[in-house]
């Protein structure tokens, strides 16, 4: 059994007047309240504890879904990157078969091919913004590979 402690306080004299008026003994009204009040205070620090950790709970979800759209932001960069480099791939492919074509056009010259040739000026309009020069240079550089022009007219 605990032991029980003789306990000193002052009451108004309406708290009086009803611990007075309860048919519990004056020890048991202030120990059934004491209780409740520590009951309550315990409810109270569980309640705080259970709110504290809905606020932790929904900034952790804030924080995934920042997350998530990060994670989305980066891979529709990626695929941009990805869809970037493809088309540069594709376009070196547009102009290496166009310098396929016209080296097979030219398989049967007998002529020096010079800057001023219209399948060079055709291909420098094409692809090399005018530049008959690096037109030129792309084609012997691709007939090296293939070698469909004899080198004396390229």
């Amino acid at each position: 059994m605990t032991e029980k402690v003789q306990m000193k306080v002052y009451v108004t004299d309406e708290l009086k007047r009803r611990v007075d008026a309860d048919p519990r003994t004056n020890s048991e009204v202030v120990s059934d309240s004491l209780k409740t009040e520590f009951a309550t205070e315990e409810e109270a620090a569980l309640q705080r504890r259970i709110e504290e950790k809905e606020g932790r709970l929904a900034t952790l979800k804030g924080e995934r879904n920042e997350r998530q759209r990060e994670i989305k932001q980066n891979q529709e960069k990626l695929e941009n990157l990805r869809m970037r480099l493809k088309s540069i791939g594709a376009k070196e492919d547009d102009i290496q078969d166009s310098i396929d074509n016209r080296l097979e056009e030219l398989e049967t010259v007998s002529i020096e091919i010079t800057e001023d040739h219209p399948s060079v000026q055709g291909l420098s309009r094409e692809h090399f913004n005018g530049n008959a020069t690096e037109a030129l240079e792309a084609m012997r550089n691709r007939n090296e590979e293939l070698e469909l022009v004899p080198r004396r007219y390229l």
